[in-house]
C-alpha cells in the first residue's frame, strides 16, 4: 500500500507545475496497480475539502478593503475544483495555483511570481500558510508571513490579522 500510495504523490508532483494530467496519470497507476477503485472514487480523495463557513464569512468581510487572494499548490483537477465547485473564484479576488504559476511553494520564485501579478512591494502583502518552509521564504524576500493552521478557526485568523492593524468592516 505504501509503494501505491508513495507512486500517486510522485505523479502528482510535476502536475503541481502544471506539467502532464494528474487525473491521467491516476488512472494509469489504477489499472497499473489492478486496483478495485473506480477513478472518480479515487479523485473523490483530492475533493475533500471542508472549508469553514466562518471564515469564508471574514474572507468576504476582508475583501471590502484589501485584495484576498488564495496561494496554494495543486495540480489542476484539485485547482479546478476550488475555482469552480468551492467558488474560490468568485471568494478571493485572485487565486494563485502552483499548476498556473509553473511554481510551487516553498520556492522564492512562487512568491516573487505572486508579488509580480499583483504589483505589490513584498512588504504589502501578509501570507498565512500551514507551512513554516513557505513562511519562511516568503520572509526570505520581505512577506509578511505567519503560520494560521485552519484549526485556529476564525479567532485564530482575526488574531493575526488583528496583529498586522487589519480592520474587518
Amino acid at each position: 500500500m505504501d509503494d501505491f500510495i508513495s507512486e500517486i504523490f510522485a505523479l502528482e508532483k510535476p502536475c503541481l507545475i502544471g506539467e502532464g494530467d494528474f487525473v491521467k496519470a491516476l488512472s494509469n497507476v489504477l489499472t497499473n496497480w489492478d486496483s478495485e477503485v473506480s477513478l472518480n472514487e479515487a479523485l473523490r480523495v483530492w475533493t475533500l475539502i471542508e472549508p469553514d463557513a466562518d471564515i469564508l464569512d471574514l474572507i468576504m468581510k476582508l475583501k471590502n478593503d484589501y485584495i484576498v487572494c488564495l496561494a496554494t499548490n495543486q495540480q489542476k483537477f484539485r485547482a479546478n475544483y476550488m475555482s469552480f465547485e468551492l467558488g474560490y473564484d468568485e471568494l478571493f479576488d485572485f487565486s494563485f495555483y502552483s499548476c498556473q504559476l509553473g511554481k510551487v511553494k516553498p520556492s522564492v520564485e512562487y512568491f516573487k511570481a505572486i508579488l509580480n501579478k499583483l504589483n505589490l512591494k513584498s512588504n504589502n502583502l501578509l501570507l498565512l500558510d500551514d507551512d513554516r518552509k513557505n513562511i519562511g521564504s516568503a520572509q526570505e524576500i520581505g512577506i509578511h508571513a505567519e503560520i494560521f493552521n485552519i484549526s485556529d478557526k476564525v479567532e485564530g485568523l482575526k488574531n493575526i490579522l488583528t496583529k498586522y492593524h487589519i480592520v474587518i468592516t
